[in-house]
């Protein structure tokens, strides 16, 4: 693996806009650059938050979040979160909340850390999501084996009923794993731990004697 190809680039901004608006910039500003000497500050990002940063910036100054792609507004309020912009985290939670759900946005405001702004808001969301999502079962049969298990791994996460779990999770094994020793190694032990323990053994036990019948035919 070779060494990351670090990207520098300049943006000319306003220390006292951005100081106003973010905590992280206001001790930069006021501390940091004071006590290393430097004329210029520096902010490191990942590539991939370049897009959400940059949304951040035109935010604080303008005070306004054009962005209504919830992927996008997801990338945005985890950047605002870093930078301490709580404005922004609001308004982007906000946003999230009053646009529709997808599979995808879903699967991520159900990992979002607890220390957020308005996570708690933007899980509840979540969960009713998944909780109305029959008519998404084919979507979900699509999500990997990480999404399931951040989906099933909610201890709050609410589902129309045990038994249309334990189906779904039968039948998203055998669509992800089609060998059945696999599917039953990925079933006991990730996917069926996570419900209830008196089902457990039985759901297991009826997987194994379907699997047996379909290999005889």
């Amino acid at each position: 693996m070779g060494t990351p190809i670090l990207q520098v680039k300049t943006i000319h901004v306003s220390s006292v806009i951005l100081a106003a608006k973010s905590s992280f910039f206001l001790k930069l500003f006021s501390n940091g650059m004071k006590e290393s000497g430097q004329t210029q500050a520096t902010v490191r990002i990942a590539d991939s938050e370049e897009n959400a940063f940059m949304e951040l910036l035109g935010f604080m100054y303008s005070g306004k979040l054009t962005p209504t792609e919830p992927t996008l507004l997801l990338d945005i309020l985890m950047a605002a979160d870093k930078f301490e912009v709580v404005s922004c985290m609001k308004l982007c939670g906000q946003r999230l909340i009053d646009l529709p759900m997808n599979l995808e946005s879903a699967v991520r405001c159900l990992d979002l850390p607890c220390c957020i702004s308005m996570a708690a808001a933007l899980q509840e969301a979540a969960q009713k999501f998944f909780a109305e999502s029959e008519r998404f079962q084919d979507e979900l049969m699509r999500i990997p084996f990480l999404g399931i298990m951040a989906i099933l791994t909610r201890n709050d996460l609410e589902v129309a009923s045990e038994v249309a779990a334990y189906d779904f999770v039968i039948r998203w094994a055998c669509s992800w794993y089609p060998n059945s020793e696999e599917s039953r190694r990925i079933l006991s032990s990730f996917l069926i731990p996570t419900v209830s323990i008196h089902k457990a053994n039985t759901l297991l036990s009826d997987f194994i004697q379907s699997m047996k019948s379909i290999l005889k035919q």
